[in-house]
C-alpha cells in the first residue's frame, strides 16, 4: 500500500532471504537471524541498510522511499545518518506476553512463507533471538526501537495504514 502512494519500498529482510536462497538453505526465522548476524559481522553492521538504500536509490526517479525489515541498531544509526526518519511499529498490548500473543496472531494471519510456519513457542524463541543482540551489529529490535523518531502501535485494524499515511505525509512536508 505504501508503494501505491509513490514510495519505493525495499525490505532489508528480503535481502537476507536472498542470501539464504543463494546458499541453498531453507528459510526460517532462526536461520534468518543467524545469517543476518553473520553477514553483519563480516560485511559491517550497516550492510543491509546500505544495500537496501542502494537498491532504493538505483532508480533515478525515486524521491520517496521506505526501507523495512531492519533489525540491528547499526542499521538504524546508518539510516538516520543518511537523513532517514525511523518509524517503529509495535504490536498492541501493554504487557510483554500480550504483545507477543498479538504479534503471533498477526503472523499466523499474514504468513510470509515457510519462515512463518511456527508454533507459539518457536515464535517466542525467535522474539528472544531478535531482541538479545549484545552489539549494534546484532539483531536487537528493542534497542533499535529506542532510535525511532516516531512510534506507531499496530492495533490490527485498518487504522495503521491511515496513520502511517499521515506520518509519511508529515515527513514529506517537513523535507
Amino acid at each position: 500500500k505504501i508503494a501505491e502512494r509513490g514510495y519505493t519500498v525495499v525490505s532489508a529482510s528480503d535481502i537476507v532471504r536472498e542470501e539464504i536462497a543463494r546458499r541453498g538453505l531453507v528459510p526460517s526465522r532462526e536461520l534468518q537471524t543467524q545469517i543476518a548476524n553473520e553477514v553483519r559481522q563480516t560485511k559491517g553492521g550497516e550492510y543491509f541498510a546500505i544495500e537496501a538504500l542502494r537498491r532504493a536509490r538505483a532508480d533515478a526517479e525515486v524521491s520517496k522511499m521506505v526501507i523495512t525489515g531492519i533489525y540491528a541498531t547499526a542499521e538504524g544509526i546508518y539510516l538516520k545518518g543518511e537523513g532517514a526518519k525511523l518509524i517503529h511499529v509495535r504490536a498492541d498490548g501493554e504487557e510483554e506476553e500480550n504483545n507477543l500473543q498479538s504479534r503471533y496472531s498477526l503472523l499466523t494471519k499474514r504468513s510470509d512463507g515457510s519462515r512463518d510456519v511456527l508454533s507459539y513457542e518457536q515464535f517466542r524463541a525467535a522474539h528472544l533471538r531478535e531482541n538479545t543482540g549484545q552489539t549494534p551489529q546484532e539483531a536487537n529490535i528493542s534497542s533499535l526501537a529506542t532510535l525511532a523518531d516516531i512510534e506507531l502501535i499496530n492495533t490490527y485494524d485498518s487504522s495503521l495504514d491511515s496513520r502511517l499515511t499521515v506520518v509519511l505525509e508529515r515527513i514529506d512536508n517537513d523535507s
